[in-house]
C-alpha cells in the first residue's frame, strides 16, 4: 500500500512546476514497470520493492524540484 503513495504529492510538484509530466513520468518509468495494459494483467512485480531506489528517486526528485524553482526564482 506505500508504494507511491507518499511520493504522489512530490511527483504532482514537480509535474506543477515543470509544467508537463516529463520529468515525473521518467521518476515513475524508473520505479515502476508497465502498472497498466496487458504486460500487467497478472503481474504481481510491477513495482520495484528496492526501498534504496525509492529513496533515491525521492532524493532526486527534491533536487529537481528545488533546482527548479530556483531557475524561476532567477537563482542558480
Amino acid at each position: 500500500m506505500r508504494d507511491g503513495v507518499q511520493e504522489y504529492e512530490y511527483l504532482r510538484l514537480l509535474a506543477d512546476i515543470d509544467g508537463n509530466t516529463v520529468r515525473a513520468d521518467s521518476v515513475v518509468n524508473s520505479i515502476i514497470k508497465q502498472p497498466f495494459g496487458p504486460h500487467s494483467i497478472g503481474n504481481l512485480d510491477v513495482w520495484s520493492y528496492d526501498a534504496r531506489a525509492w529513496d533515491e528517486n525521492r532524493i532526486r526528485m527534491g533536487k529537481m524540484i528545488d533546482r527548479l524553482i530556483r531557475l524561476k526564482k532567477g537563482g542558480k
